[in-house]
């Protein structure tokens, strides 16, 4: 038996875009307004693009806009970099935060249909660690789609994929990245429905593949979000940036780990142990449910290891409770409603009466 590897296909491209999330297509739709004449090849291990991670994305948008009479880039600057222990890097950081509203404004005029207020502007919601005045108080800096702002995303740079040059492979994989004299050229690629391997060139390459949840056994990633971009990376002994620095979300539904998002507690939910206490003022008296992520994940885990979480009988884990029943109805209509609906369908209860595990 002949065992050697049979490359099926060679492909060329000016550009390859490894991972066709958000990211991904934002980069080839920026690309193409400078350059249309590009040739674009994006992979994705989906069947569709829009079956990516980014669609499942819940609470919204961080962004400063610069007529903000309150908020200020700085402030959202130094919350991005408090969020990270102090250990981001400061350059990064600065240059994602100065042109995130230009991203916004991008994607409002491209069609992605943000929620509104009454005097017609961008709807603004508080998340976890989004302050004014470095810490002082909350700021409502993230504009939003309902609850399903990731879908809006992907729909929006998706129909903006489809008047560019972009030619995309479904259901492959990146195996391996091709290098000539130390320059990356292009990388080999398992098709998985055809079970074959086919090699692309390209003149650039960009890895936009999502995150690596799914080696944990309890994420709220997507299956498809395995690492394969950095293992790729790694294994062609590119150097790597924090890899361990991994951010867990707080609050997923127990049992099937869906993502309970962040939202839930910017329009006013509380965290509850088992006695019904709101735990949460004993480890940020002032921010309460929205501190950072990482400060609310390991007071939940505090909970439950002081023995003040509660036993889900059919999971055999332990958990502690959202409680929604206080907000009003217009709230889990028009501002919750998918992550309402989610806790109706797989768990069987209804936020309006019951907590939520």
């Amino acid at each position: 038996m002949n065992n050697r590897l049979r490359i099926t296909a060679t492909l060329h491209c000016d550009l390859l875009i490894i991972g066709s999330g958000g990211a991904g297509l934002r980069c080839a739709a920026h690309i193409l307004d400078k350059r249309p004449e590009t040739r674009v090849i994006a992979l994705t291990k989906n069947a569709h693009p829009q079956k990516s991670h980014t669609s499942t994305a819940q609470g919204g948008l961080a962004a400063v806009d610069p007529r903000d009479p309150e908020d200020k880039t700085i402030y959202h600057m130094f919350d991005t970099w408090k969020g990270s222990d102090c250990t981001a890097d400061q350059d990064v950081i600065k240059k994602i935060c100065d042109s995130s509203w230009e991203e916004i404004l991008w994607l409002e005029n491209c069609g992605m249909h943000f929620s509104r207020n009454l005097k017609g502007k961008l709807s603004k919601r508080t998340f976890g660690g989004h302050t004014l005045n470095f810490g002082e108080t909350s700021a409502y800096r993230a504009v939003f789609e309902a609850d399903r702002t990731g879908k809006g995303m992907m729909d929006t740079c998706w129909g903006e994929s489809l008047k560019r040059n972009i030619s995309f492979l479904n259901q492959s994989v990146a195996t391996e990245l091709l290098f000539k004299a130390s320059q990356c050229v292009g990388c080999l690629v398992f098709k998985l429905k055809e079970g074959e391997f086919i090699r692309i060139f390209s003149g650039a390459t960009v890895l936009a593949t999502g995150g690596s949840g799914q080696v944990f056994k309890i994420t709220t990633n997507c299956r498809q979000n395995t690492g394969d971009g950095p293992a790729v990376a790694l294994q062609a002994g590119l150097p790597m940036m924090d890899p361990e620095a991994i951010q867990f979300h707080p609050t997923g539904m127990i049992g099937p780990g869906i993502l309970a998002s962040e939202t839930l507690r910017s329009v006013g939910g509380i965290l509850r142990n088992k006695d019904m206490e709101p735990f949460m003022a004993h480890y940020a008296p002032r921010m309460k449910e929205l501190a950072p992520r990482d400060l609310v994940a390991r007071a939940i885990a505090s909970e439950i290891r002081k023995k003040r979480g509660i036993l889900s009988s059919d999971h055999k884990v332990e958990h502690v409770w959202i409680d929604l029943r206080h907000l009003p109805d217009a709230v889990h209509e028009q501002q919750i409603p998918e992550v309402s609906g989610f806790f109706k369908k797989f768990l069987n209860l209804d936020p309006k009466s019951e907590l939520c595990p």
